[in-house]
């Protein structure tokens, strides 16, 4: 892997774990409190950041936390730059990570089958 590589793949790491701590612990709008960021996809020229999220919730829950992110926005690509201290912090989108919807799903369902075969056998969550 080259450093270029490297250091693509690390910045990406570190833009996670920052937005998985600033949206629920420094963001004060309920409506994020249900919200998790499942991945982040950064572009090659570290430009632009797509973040994808998942929230536990109804519809109307999903679509005021997808409301809330892309009001803050800013806010995130501010905190981001200070944290990190980079040269130039990407701009940030957010989309609703469908994918990790349906796993979750299937997960569930498997877990139901397993205590329907098993039902003296321990849960696995």
């Amino acid at each position: 892997m080259t450093d270029a590589a490297i250091r693509y793949q690390r910045i990406a790491e570190l833009l996670l774990e920052e937005i998985e701590t600033i949206i629920p612990l420094e963001m004060n709008d309920p409506r994020v409190v249900n919200t998790r960021v499942t991945r982040v996809r950064l572009a090659q020229d570290m430009k632009t950041c797509l973040i994808y999220v998942v929230v536990d919730g109804s519809e109307t829950e999903k679509v005021e936390a997808m409301a809330a992110l892309e009001h803050a926005r800013s806010y995130i690509r501010g905190q981001i730059s200070t944290v990190l201290n980079m040269k130039f912090t990407p701009k940030f989108d957010f989309a609703y990570d469908f994918d990790r919807e349906k796993a979750d799903g299937v997960e569930k369902t498997l877990a139901a089958l397993r205590v329907e075969e098993d039902p003296d056998a321990p849960a696995s969550e």
